[in-house]
């Protein structure tokens, strides 16, 4: 029995102890695949996460962009954008003098080439206390040295550096200066160069003591005594590397001079001097020849964009000189040099560095070596930067029909806009409070629009100020209208009538048979003084049909939809001007993270009374 059981025990000598060699290398491979699966998930997890973060760090600079952007237009002193015409006299015409708060300083967008979207500029002048739309009152901020250091800016506190209202009243406890000026206002550029978006800003002085805006200028070659006794030469000293602010080169007192709040101001009696040449401007900002960058030249004041002749090609596009270009030590400006081969507004001669890599690529060759490299620059990798302005004559409206929504229920098809007794006549398109209109380069193709560019023309006017819309001082150096000044009517035989027949008008003149709709011009004098900012439409007609006496030019209302009776003739004043709308930007640029490219696109309406 013992031996039957034992027999049936199993053999413990025949049991495995371990893996075979296959079994092994099995596992081994499954583990290495497995490893190899984690960390490929792990690997596009962690990259994915970088994209995100980087496109997430590019998105947060470019709405940083925008932000900056949408303040500065926020805080522009023009704020009612119709721009001057020459020879205007703001100070006697109720409409535009009671307007002048509105219309301070200046706004300049440059198109170029509408072909081109990387050409563009944007030149505005701000103030931080401009509320009705701008929430950020906090001061701007800019360099500023010491002229004479700490005992110059303790004898003569009214100097840049003591803007910001770092000294006490008593001027003996003054501490060090801080480098640092203050001011509420200051003029903007932004502009594209190289897949670099740049915003340049330079101030505009705001004295923190009372009395006349001090001028640091002596020796050779300005020569004028300052208002101050410290001194600052030029060339020893570099002034753009030194300050952040706004100035312009008085040639007829040969003295460099600061713009202040007054030079914000459009009025026609301001303090005027001698531009050069025998023509006198104010000492504004509204005189395109007075603001930074832009060229000394009396026949034009265009901004500087180009390295050589203006608008001579797109490679030498530049938009505007950088902080390291100005605080060259080659950079000869304001004052230095006032003639066109040495001054850098009006040097036509310049080169770009297109073989230097990095962020000094595509430098002006001749203001390499300034010291303030990138201090202005706010978003790389930008493939274009465009901006368009709304145009109401360029298209129909969502229901297809001309000049829809102020007479009229939006859709319906009765519509007569402009209330001169037709319907839906061509006249009718981009009337103001109508649903017509579009975003359009300017100096588009498109000729019913209002910012067409006229064959054969620079602009819409016609004038050699390049492609640009300005609203300019009403007094300046120049003589023609303002570039692409939009107005429902222009004087028979402009430029401006020349886009549309129905757009010239002539002048009253005695005993001129006239209907009802017919729209008239007062007599040329008047019209002239009036900026032709009012037209005139016949509104009724008595027996005569006609003007059979003259009528007293102070007899022209100012003041829209006042009546005039003239004999049988029954006149309404009529606005004339066509407010920009908006102006819309677009920012197209490469997200290097991710490969992908990203746009942002920004509406900023201009037509928003204060």
């Amino acid at each position: 029995m013992q031996n039957r059981l034992h027999h049936r025990l199993p053999d413990s000598r025949g049991l495995r102890s371990g893996f075979t060699l296959v079994e092994m290398l099995v596992a081994v491979a499954l583990v290495l695949l497995m490893m190899s699966l984690f960390a490929e998930i792990f690997s596009l997890a962690t990259g994915s996460m970088s994209r995100q973060k980087g496109v997430s760090e590019n998105d947060q600079r470019a709405r940083m962009v925008l932000t900056l952007l949408k303040g500065d237009l926020e805080k522009r002193t023009f704020r009612d954008v119709v721009p001057f015409v020459p020879g205007t006299t703001t100070n006697s015409i109720p409409y535009i003098s009671q307007a002048m708060p509105n219309r301070r300083g200046y706004i300049c967008y440059s198109e170029n080439n509408p072909a081109d979207e990387t050409d563009d500029t944007l030149r505005l002048t701000i103030d931080v206390n401009m509320v009705t739309q701008n929430t950020d009152v906090t001061p701007l901020y800019g360099r500023a040295t010491a002229v004479g250091g700490a005992a110059g800016l303790q004898a003569n506190p009214n100097q840049p550096d003591g803007d910001d209202g770092e000294f006490p009243l008593l001027p003996s406890l003054l501490p060090a200066p801080n480098n640092t000026g203050m001011s509420d206002a200051a003029e903007v550029v932004y502009f594209l160069r190289d897949r670099r978006l740049y915003r340049r800003q330079m101030l505009i002085r705001n004295p923190y003591i009372g009395g006349a805006s001090s001028n640091p200028t002596t020796g050779s070659p300005p020569t004028a005594t300052p208002l101050f006794g410290s001194t600052y030469t030029f060339g020893s000293q570099i002034f753009w590397q030194d300050f952040d602010y706004s100035v312009f080169y008085d040639q007829q007192n040969n003295q460099l001079r600061f713009h202040d709040n007054a030079s914000l101001n459009n009025i026609s009696n301001a303090p005027a001097f001698n531009l050069g040449g025998g023509f006198t401007v104010p000492v504004s900002l509204g005189v395109p020849h007075l603001r930074f960058g832009h060229t000394i030249l009396v026949t034009s004041g265009i901004p500087k964009e180009f390295l050589g002749a203006d608008n001579a090609g797109l490679a030498s596009f530049i938009g505007c000189f950088t902080h390291e270009e100005t605080s060259s030590s080659g950079f000869l400006d304001p004052g230095q040099s006032t003639t066109a081969s040495t001054n850098p507004h009006a040097r036509t001669n310049l080169t770009f560095d297109t073989v230097t890599p990095g962020i000094d690529a595509f430098t002006v060759n001749e203001y390499r070596d300034g010291t303030r490299i990138g201090e202005d620059l706010l978003l790389t990798n930008v493939l274009s930067f465009d901006i368009k302005i709304w145009d109401p004559g360029v298209s129909m409206g969502p229901d297809g029909l001309p000049g829809d929504g102020l007479n009229h229920p939006p859709g319906s098809s009765n519509g007569d806009d402009n209330g001169d007794g037709t319907i839906n006549n061509p006249v009718e398109r981009g009337w103001k409070n109508s649903d017509d209109g579009d975003w359009r380069d300017l100096g588009h193709d498109e000729p019913q629009g209002y910012y067409f560019r006229v064959a054969g023309a620079t602009n819409g006017n016609g004038t050699a100020y390049g492609n640009r819309f300005d609203t300019w001082h009403p007094t300046t150096a120049l003589t023609e209208l303002p570039p692409y000044r939009a107005s429902y009517y222009y004087p028979t035989g402009s430029v401006g009538a020349t886009n549309h027949s129905w757009r010239g008008r002539d002048n009253w003149t005695a005993s001129n048979p006239q209907a009802v709709g017919d729209v008239i011009f007062p007599p040329n004098a008047i019209a002239v003084a009036q900026g032709f900012t009012f037209a005139y439409r016949c509104r009724a007609v008595g027996a005569v049909t006609q003007l059979t006496s003259p009528v007293a030019p102070v007899a022209w209302p100012t003041v829209v939809g006042d009546l005039l009776q003239d004999a049988d003739v029954t006149w309404e004043c009529v606005e004339n001007t066509i407010p920009v709308k908006g102006l819309q930007f677009k920012i197209r640029y490469l997200d290097i993270s991710s490969g992908l490219v990203r746009d942002l696109t920004f509406v900023q309406y201009l037509n928003i009374p204060n």
